[in-house]
């Protein structure tokens, strides 16, 4: 949905954004009742590139598509399913049946698998709308629930991937990149957006489907709990490409289903980075915490690891939380279970 701006406002279209201003109408009405994906204007080559009403206007126009969750398994092999919401939080829909695919990226960067899915941006509408006619109302429009988050998923089958870790990421394609390089990529208002259109979300484990390798759990994964400071950084060295630092004074990591097997005694290794000597309390099914030391490693990339017995309940429900009260506790990479 489009249409030209009047010729002679052009230049001047979005100078009293968004209320307008003489023969110029209300922009921001205009494209939120007209459910505007773009707009026409020969005059815009005269706009100054940092011009904040510009860039409003433009932020506003069609969709505004957000990966809201993912859900799958840290650590996977043979077949596995993989699900996302997606929200709408623009004035349009995304309007073509782009294909939609998923892929693992190794820790170089590269796609090494990709599979396409059966889903369709299309269906992800806008989750309000402006009321109609609700024109020259000032700043208080009225807005209605219109869409929702949608659900997808799909399986994905692991068989012929080698074994290690992996970044699990998401594209819609742009049928125009099969014919340029330039052709622009659609982008996803997410953090893990990346420049080539994939999008990041989050570290997954392929195992060899022999059930030897321990069951590991990456610390950056969609499904743990952070709290205060605690935040996912990259880190070069670590599984996955990232770690969670800033833990300890009072920011604790979580992680929600770890597997205990039958249950009893289990060996959990902690794989951590840390260029000074810290020590961390470990939590199990909010039990009494542990307070571990931890040894310096080389430095802030490079993980070091420690290894506890801890009893474990049978089963997937599992918590384990890394914390420390008092200082700072080191970086978390991942843990493994065996």
């Amino acid at each position: 949905m489009g249409g030209e701006i009047r010729p002679e406002i052009q230049s001047r279209a979005f100078a009293h954004w968004p209320a307008g201003s003489g023969d110029v109408d209300d922009m921001r009405a205009c494209l939120e009742l007209e459910h505007t994906t773009w707009k026409m204007n020969e005059g815009s080559a005269g706009y100054s590139s940092s011009d904040p009403n510009v860039a409003a206007a433009v932020r506003l126009m069609g969709y505004d598509l957000t990966v809201d969750d993912a859900y799958f398994h840290d650590t996977a092999a043979g077949s596995t399913t993989v699900g996302v919401r997606v929200s709408n939080n623009g004035v349009a829909p995304f309007y073509y049946p782009w294909t939609v695919s998923l892929g693992l990226k190794d820790s170089a960067g590269n796609v090494v698998k990709s599979w396409d899915t059966p889903w369709d941006l299309r269906e992800v509408m806008p989750e309000k709308i402006r009321a109609f006619p609700d024109w020259g109302v000032g700043s208080d429009p009225t807005y209605l629930a219109y869409g929702h988050a949608r659900y997808f998923d799909a399986d994905i089958d692991l068989t012929g991937v080698t074994a290690g870790g992996y970044r699990l990421v998401m594209k819609a394609k742009n049928p125009l990149e099969d014919i340029s390089s330039d052709a622009k990529k659609l982008r996803f208002a997410n953090t893990g957006q990346n420049a080539d259109g994939w999008l990041d979300l989050g570290a997954m484990t392929v195992g060899s489907g022999g059930g030897a390798d321990p069951a590991g759990y990456e610390a950056e994964a969609g499904g743990n709990t952070l709290t205060g400071t605690a935040v996912v950084a990259g880190c070069a060295g670590c599984s996955g490409g990232a770690k969670v630092g800033y833990l300890g004074n009072g920011a604790t990591l979580t992680f929600p289903r770890v597997d205990g097997g039958d249950g009893g005694t289990r060996q959990v290794t902690v794989h951590y980075a840390t260029a000074v000597a810290r020590s961390a309390t470990v939590q199990v099914n909010g039990g009494t915490p542990r307070t571990v030391d931890f040894a310096p490693t080389a430095d802030w990339t490079t993980p070091g690891s420690v290894t506890l017995s801890l009893a474990l309940d049978s089963g997937t429900g599992n918590s384990v939380t890394l914390g420390n009260d008092s200082g700072w506790a080191p970086d978390i990479d991942r843990i493994t279970v065996t």
